[in-house]
């Protein structure tokens, strides 16, 4: 049975549950099905095609939840965009993906509607929220009273193998990098999310947009289960704490910098922290401190359940049931249905590989899928450890990217934009830990002969190149980057060289002040 049709069953048996709930009410699982069916009439009448792709740059709303089921009942391919995408990311998504219809809302469809115009591909691009003078309807964009048409009589036969979504997410060769699941893959991802407690009891909260392969598959586990899913207009900590204490949940998941945005939040409140004893408070995306689990579960009474996964998996495919139960950081134990395999000798440390039902069945080129083989091992690019009793423990990230707030973005990407600004001969970005994000971005910039760096007016320069959260934190020019004897830009040994200057200058500092 497909996912659609799953959702619709539990959606005719419990048409008046809620489907989604706010700070401001609840939307039912009728209402959700409604919008769904007349999207998806929308769509059947503007010839939507089996494996046709649908740009969906929304926020969280109750219309992108409708949209997507849409997509999944008529055969289209779902492309998540994120809001946080700048114009020139957008741009790049939309010519990569050629979607054929693609669906927005005024607020993020503003800044780069000329993309949607403009593209070969895209046909009709329905926009929330436009107005006569906020979005002008030409041939491709149309209001969003456009794409409302009466339900299907009957649902398209979806096969397993059929393309359900593409998802983007930030490469190691600085372009966003595709991965393309089908209904079949899409559904084992749904099976490992439900393994991690999803929608097993009152409501889920995903404290992060909907737009990522967790996300998208947290919804769905949820919905399909019959348990509402929490949606907020933002997901900041003020926000996430008012909605925490307007409803009881019986998961929440998030970042690990999303909790600890979080605790601060709640020990800055002139009231109590709302009792999480009977909420599974998952983390992912990054390496959660020890420390922060212990912290949060003071505070909550709820520790942190670790969770580990890529978009390589679609789905998170290894459990660390407590995060604080152990004294040095660990990943835990595989989902049920998940192979490991640590390469290197026995009892020591090696690079962490993955076979997972979950797996995308291939990336996208543009014109079609390169199809993966599913049956050879996933390298993570992660070095872990496994324990006698099997528990992995993380030892280090062996790739370059950066981890900013749980999102992750290649060095190569900020260091391309850098480097095309005119006074900039190169540069080269790595990541510095940070405790409110993560990790934040720096990098070390070369002038071109005769040029002064000015760092400000390389972050405008920056801007509607790349997204804001992947601005450098800190731009400091010298006279010739630093390379290893080999010849290359070695991130991790900057990143050691900077926490090692900044500690001799905290140092410096204080011995100043001493004397």
């Amino acid at each position: 049975m497909s996912v659609f049709s799953v959702f619709q069953q539990v959606a005719q048996r419990q048409p008046d549950a809620p489907a989604l709930v706010t700070l401001d009410g609840a939307v039912s699982y009728g209402t959700v099905l409604g919008l769904a069916d007349r999207i998806a009439g929308g769509l059947l009448a503007a010839g939507v095609r089996t494996g046709d792709r649908a740009a969906v740059h929304l926020t969280n709303r109750y219309e992108l939840v409708a949209v997507y089921y849409a997509c999944l009942r008529v055969g289209a391919v779902i492309v998540p965009v994120s809001h946080k995408m700048s114009a020139g990311e957008v741009e790049q998504l939309i010519t990569d993906s050629a979607p054929r219809f693609y669906f927005g809302e005024a607020a993020v469809h503003g800044p780069c509607s000329d993309v949607t115009e403009k593209s070969a591909a895209v046909e009709r691009a329905w926009i929330l929220d436009a107005t006569a003078t906020a979005t002008a309807t030409t041939a491709t964009t149309r209001p969003w009273n456009d794409i409302l048409a009466d339900a299907p009589a009957a649902i398209r036969e979806v096969d397993v193998d059929d393309l359900a979504a593409i998802f983007y997410t930030s490469g190691t060769t600085g372009r966003p990098k595709s991965l393309v699941l089908s209904h079949r893959t899409l559904d084992a991802g749904l099976g490992l999310t439900q393994a991690q407690g999803v929608g097993r009891a009152d409501a889920t909260y995903y404290m992060i947009n909907l737009v990522n392969p967790w996300g998208v598959l947290v919804l769905l586990t949820s919905l399909r289960r019959g348990s509402p899913v929490a949606l907020a207009e933002t997901n900041e900590p003020d926000v996430v704490l008012r909605m925490l204490r307007a409803h009881r949940f019986g998961w929440i998941g998030g970042a690990p910098t999303t909790y600890r945005a979080l605790l601060a939040e709640a020990r800055a409140a002139a009231e109590p922290a709302p009792d999480l004893t009977d909420t599974r408070c998952v983390t992912g995306g990054d390496a959660c401190p020890i420390e922060l689990s212990r912290e949060f579960a003071e505070t909550f009474k709820s520790s942190l359940t670790g969770v580990y996964g890529m978009t390589e998996t679609a789905a998170p495919v290894i459990e660390q049931p407590r995060i604080d139960a152990v004294d040095e950081p660990s990943i835990g134990w595989p989902l049920p249905g998940v192979e490991i395999r640590v390469d290197g000798e026995p009892d020591e440390a090696g690079e962490l590989m993955i076979r997972t039902p979950s797996r995308p069945v291939g990336s996208w080129n543009g014109t079609g899928v390169d199809p993966f083989d599913r049956s050879q091992w996933l390298a993570s690019g992660d070095i872990v450890r496994r324990r006698p009793d099997g528990c992995l423990l993380f030892v280090g990230r062996k790739k370059d990217l950066i981890m900013v707030e749980g999102y992750p973005i290649a060095p190569l990407e900020i260091e391309r934009e850098l480097s095309a600004h005119p006074d900039v001969a190169a540069a080269i970005a790595f990541g510095v830990p940070d405790d409110a994000t993560g990790e934040r971005v720096v990098a070390l910039v070369e002038p071109e002969p005769g040029r002064d760096i000015d760092p400000a007016k390389l972050l405008e320069h920056l801007t509607g190149r790349i997204g804001a959260y992947k601005h450098p934190s800190e731009i400091i020019p010298v006279d010739r980057l630093p390379v290893l004897p080999t010849g290359k830009l070695g991130r991790q040994r900057l990143t050691a060289d900077y926490l090692a200057a900044r500690e001799d200058a905290s140092r410096a500092a204080a011995e100043e002040s001493a004397s």
